[in-house]
C-alpha cells in the first residue's frame, strides 16, 4: 500500500467553522478531481438548480439522468452536514473511493488540531484564508495522481473522541484493512500557532517497510472509536443521452 503524508501547516489558530469549512472543501475538491462528478460543486449545483429543469421533458433517459444527477448532489449535500454534524465529536476524518470498502482504490485521511476553544477570536478573513490552505493542499506534489478513477463510491468514516449509540446517521466499524492496492494520502492539518495538536499516527511519521505490516488494521479497538456515515456518494456518469447532453 503506497501511503503519502502530507503536512499543512497553518500560522493561525483555525477555528471550528474554518475547519469544518476546509474538510467539506476537501471532499468537494476530490469528488470533481477524481471524476465522480462532471463539474466542480458551485457549477454542479448552479446547473441542477437551473429552471429548465422545473419543466417536465418527454424524454424519460433524460427525467432518469437528471434524477440521478440530483440524488449525487443531496448524497453530497447529507455528507457535509454530517462533517459539520460530527466535528466536534471527531478527531480525524476519511475519505474513501472504491466500490466497497474493502476493494478501496484511494484513501484519504484527515487529522486534525485538538481544538480546545470553539470561541476562538477570527484575526484573519476566513474566506481568502481557506482559498489559500486549499491551493497549498491540491498543489502538493504527493497529492497529484495521474491515473484514471472509474465512477466508484465515496465513503465517509470518521474517528470519534467517545463512542455512540445516539446517531441513527452512522455505524460502529470494529475491524477494517486497507488492501494492499490501496493508495493512502494522509492530510495533517497542523496548528503552528504552539498549542496542542492532534499528533500523527506512527505508520504516517515512519511508515514500516514489511508488506504485511502495511496492510494491518486501520483500528484499534482499545483507541479508536471508529464509525462510518450510512449515507455514501455514488459518482454521477455524466453520458450522452441522444447524443446530447442533459445540461444544454
Amino acid at each position: 500500500m503506497e501511503i503519502n503524508p502530507i503536512d499543512i501547516d497553518l500560522d493561525f489558530k483555525p477555528t471550528k467553522q474554518f475547519l469544518i469549512k476546509l474538510i467539506q472543501s476537501i471532499l468537494l475538491y476530490l469528488l470533481h478531481e477524481r471524476t465522480q462528478i462532471p463539474f466542480s460543486f458551485d457549477v454542479f449545483e448552479r446547473f441542477l438548480k437551473n429552471k429548465k429543469f422545473d419543466g417536465e421533458t418527454k424524454c424519460y433517459k433524460t427525467k432518469n439522468q437528471i434524477k440521478i444527477a440530483q440524488e449525487t448532489y443531496e448524497k453530497i449535500c447529507s455528507l457535509k452536514e454530517i462533517i459539520k454534524n460530527e466535528f466536534s465529536y471527531s478527531k480525524t476524518f476519511v475519505f474513501i473511493f472504491g466500490s466497497h470498502l474493502t476493494t478501496a482504490k484511494e484513501c484519504y485521511e484527515i487529522n486534525l488540531p485538538f481544538m480546545n476553544n470553539n470561541n476562538v477570536e477570527v484575526k484573519y478573513n476566513e474566506t481568502t484564508t481557506l482559498r489559500n490552505v486549499l491551493l497549498q493542499i491540491i498543489t502538493n506534489d504527493r497529492l497529484k495522481i495521474s491515473n484514471h478513477l472509474p465512477i466508484t463510491n465515496c465513503f465517509l468514516l470518521l474517528n470519534r473522541h467517545k463512542p455512540t449509540t445516539d446517531n441513527v446517521e452512522l455505524s460502529q466499524i470494529r475491524e477494517f484493512r486497507l488492501n494492499k492496492n490501496c493508495k493512502k494520502f494522509t492530510l495533517n492539518i497542523r496548528d503552528a500557532s504552539k498549542f496542542v495538536i492532534f499528533q500523527e499516527s506512527e505508520s504516517v511519521q515512519d511508515p514500516p517497510k514489511d508488506e504485511e505490516k502495511l496492510n494491518q488494521v486501520l483500528i484499534d479497538p482499545a483507541i479508536d472509536n471508529w464509525y462510518q456515515s450510512r449515507v455514501y456518494v455514488k459518482g454521477f456518469n455524466d453520458t450522452l443521452v441522444n447524443s446530447k447532453s442533459i445540461w444544454n
